[in-house]
């Protein structure tokens, strides 16, 4: 049985397109003050594609889950292999600005709410639910 990954990071790079109808995004992890962990996220031939390519740039903030593969290059003592997530589930984060993207001045300041007084008595909304 494969291994289920669940990550949420900041992307360090622009999506990667590789073969047909795939890409390839890295995110970012930051776990405490000195340990950042980056993973290798591939969305491969899915629905998700086209809006990776379309919409996550390089500081978009994404939720990933997925199941982990290895990938295996290189011979006699030269071997390598990493870590890598197939990606099942995608969605965005938060409503941050990818780099490069700036919010335009406010035009109107909010109306200032005013000072409600604490409620001090139960409220009856009336029969029980039917759940």
């Amino acid at each position: 049985m494969p291994s289920s990954v669940t990550l949420v990071g900041n992307v360090v790079a622009d999506p990667k397109p590789f073969g047909k109808n795939n890409v390839e995004i890295r995110v970012a992890n930051q776990e405490g003050k000195d340990k950042t962990i980056y993973m290798d996220v591939k969305f491969l031939n899915n629905y998700a594609v086209d809006v990776v390519k379309k919409y996550v740039k390089k500081g978009s903030t994404v939720f990933v889950a997925g199941r982990l593969d290895e990938e295996h290059w290189g011979e006699g003592n030269n071997k390598r292999s990493k870590i890598t997530c197939i990606a099942d589930q995608f969605s965005f984060i938060g409503g941050g600005k990818s780099s490069g993207e700036t919010s335009p001045a406010p035009t109107k300041k909010r109306a200032q709410q005013p000072d409600l007084p604490p409620v001090d008595e139960e409220v009856d909304f009336g029969e029980e639910p039917p759940f």
